[in-house]
């Protein structure tokens, strides 16, 4: 199966004595004395409203590099970059500041992680954070964006946007650390005709440092934040975090696709390509739940089974880096809820990483999801979690386990199993038919293609190793079943072996 990729804050006090009147373009300049907090009520510049030439803002950060940029209620029809280290952009509150580009957008940009060389895809971006350079070791902490609300509607309507080649971005931390923090970033979507796209097109919230180009020396290691910020309307991936170096802590963060499409595979929060990601207390829903595509049947939830089209995932981890942390979130009606991913490439195939104390229901294929590289040299921890899975439509798809391993050592404990039957009799040992990739016996799949279906007996807990240089060892005590009879299925195919200690 195939997924596309896709504080406290400290700065420097304010000396200040003197109230200065409206300057021009509408841009008001205020010294407050006697404040030291940047997040309280010090502004270095306050823009009250916008200007003819549509850059009040941006004149503002550009007078005040490193300063505290407050913008009062409006709507702003602005694309910004920030570019100095240590700069605040600060709205009245998400339905009140908001910045809303009109058509046809800016490509200001490019995103730098595509093959083709750095300038191949050039892309617009609303708010551009880009060479804001950040080391928490240092208090250099980069760029701070909050209380504002952040609409892609125009993209909709842009003609630059009548293709895939072209990406789109909400919020883009580009080679750069930051913190983005209650604001709202909405409708970060293409052209109807270009919903489609596969790659870097609507992509809400993205934080990475372009070392696919770039070689890792552009910036890193940068560090983000997103918090308490809701994302919703996007196209390709809610909140987005890759590349090496590249760290991401998301807390308390709502994010909401559009639920069942036959347009795009959606990924709520991907954290992707040597990444490493902290994801907490986040909610996830209607996002993953691709269906109809070319060759598979309606309702299809077999991730394997990804005939020629692609799904996606509530939570998605492709290979990101080892010690990532998935805990407290809780992800409702995507495809697949949580997905881990690696295929050896930026890690060796050794990574390790934790899924616990999450809520997935009502996901249309498995709750958790973990595949290791080929090896079987990565660690899995999947602990303390409650999945339920829904019943589906289509009665001639089988019933998804609710956890599902291939490929490491993976420790199962402590879950609560609850409803994997997509259809009658599934999690009772009844055999349904399934199928896999093209290829048969790929790595990644233990199941042969879809002109070949197999038959396996579908379990709340399934393992499944490929062949012999695959092995998965699961470890699993302590774990609680409810209306699932039939609780652990294991699969060996092509000389694999699973290995189920208790």
């Amino acid at each position: 199966m195939a997924m596309w990729k896709t504080e406290e804050r400290r700065f420097e006090a304010l000396a200040v004595s003197a109230v200065v009147a409206l300057g021009a373009l509408g841009v008001l300049v205020l010294w407050a004395p006697g404040v030291t907090s940047a997040s309280g009520t010090g502004c270095t510049a306050v823009v009250t409203g916008e200007n003819p030439g549509h850059n009040a803002i941006q004149l503002a950060i550009n007078a005040h590099p490193g300063g505290v940029i407050c913008v009062t209620a409006g709507t702003y029809p602005e694309q910004v970059t920030i570019s100095s280290s240590n700069t605040v952009l600060k709205g009245a509150g998400p339905t009140k500041t908001i910045l809303e580009p009109s058509a046809p957008l800016t490509l200001n940009t490019y995103d730098y992680d595509t093959s083709g060389g750095p300038t191949a895809v050039p892309a617009a971006a609303i708010v551009l954070v880009e060479g804001a350079s950040g080391d928490p070791t240092t208090g250099v902490t980069g760029v701070l964006v909050e209380d504002l609300q952040v609409n892609g509607v125009a993209g909709s309507t842009t003609p630059a946007f009548n293709g895939c080649g072209v990406g789109y971005f909400g919020v883009d931390f580009q080679a750069s650390s930051g913190t983005l923090v209650a604001a709202d970033v909405l409708n970060v979507a293409m052209t109807a005709a270009n919903f489609g796209c596969q790659t870097g097109t609507g992509l809400a919230v993205y934080a990475y440092n372009g070392h696919f180009n770039f070689a890792g020396t552009n910036h890193v290691p940068d560090a983000v934040v997103v918090s308490h910020t809701l994302v919703t309307g996007f196209q390709k991936n809610g909140i987005t975090c890759d590349d090496p170096q590249e760290s991401c802590t998301l807390t308390a963060d709502t994010v909401t696709g559009i639920g069942p499409t036959s347009l795009t595979a959606q990924n709520g929060i991907q954290i992707g390509f040597g990444a490493y990601g902290a994801i907490t207390l986040n909610h996830v829903s209607q996002a993953g739940t691709y269906t109809g595509a070319a060759g598979c049947p309606v309702g299809d939830q077999d991730n394997y089974a990804n005939c020629s089209g692609n799904e996606g995932a509530g939570i998605l981890l492709y290979d990101s880096a080892s010690g990532s942390l998935v805990q407290s979130n809780v992800v409702s009606r995507t495809e697949s809820g949580i997905y881990y991913y690696d295929d050896g490439t930026m890690d060796g195939g050794s990574a390790s990483t934790t899924i616990s104390h999450n809520a997935v229901y009502s996901s249309n294929a498995y709750g958790i999801v973990a595949d290791g590289a080929p090896g079987g040299g990565d660690s899995v921890t999947i602990t303390f979690n409650a999945v339920s899975n829904r019943p589906v439509l289509d009665p001639t798809v089988w019933g998804a386990p609710g956890i599902l391993v291939d490929t490491g050592t993976f420790h199962i404990s402590g879950n609560s199993v609850s409803g994997s039957k997509a259809v009658l009799g599934a999690s009772n040992g009844v055999s349904q038919a399934v199928c896999g990739p093209s290829t048969p016996g790929a790595w990644w799949s233990p199941y042969y293609s879809c002109a070949t279906n197999q038959s396996t007996p579908t379990a709340a807990i399934e393992g499944a190793s490929e062949n012999a240089s695959n092995p998965t060892t699961m470890i699993i005590f302590g774990n609680v079943y409810t209306l699932d009879s039939y609780r652990l299925s294991t699969l060996g195919v092509l000389g694999g072996t699973v290995n189920v200690l208790t």
